[in-house]
């Protein structure tokens, strides 16, 4: 396997996020892709606050900005009831 340079430079420097296990265990892509971006920003903290509109930016949503807060809502109760997507970042 080759690597490119770029990978390869971060890798050396550390600068790759590593993910839980149990990312994997999420379902959606939009569970996956906060969880990702929430890695990215939070690092060892314990807080990250973002407006909604920053993060369907970041997400890339295509949905409309009412649809999106349908859905992350969805996934907030979901994790509240099941705690599935904080159990990835422990």
């Amino acid at each position: 396997m080759q690597l490119s340079d770029w990978v390869f430079n971060a890798i050396q420097a550390h600068e790759v996020l590593t993910l839980h296990r149990n990312y994997f265990r999420l379902r959606k892509p939009l569970e996956r892709r906060i969880y990702e971006i929430a890695r990215k920003h939070c690092g060892s903290k314990k807080e990250w606050k973002i407006s909604l509109s920053a993060l369907q930016d970041k997400c890339g949503s295509a949905s409309t900005s009412r649809e999106f807060k349908r859905l992350v809502g969805n996934i907030v109760a979901q994790d509240e009831a099941y705690t599935h997507i904080l159990q990835v970042s422990r």
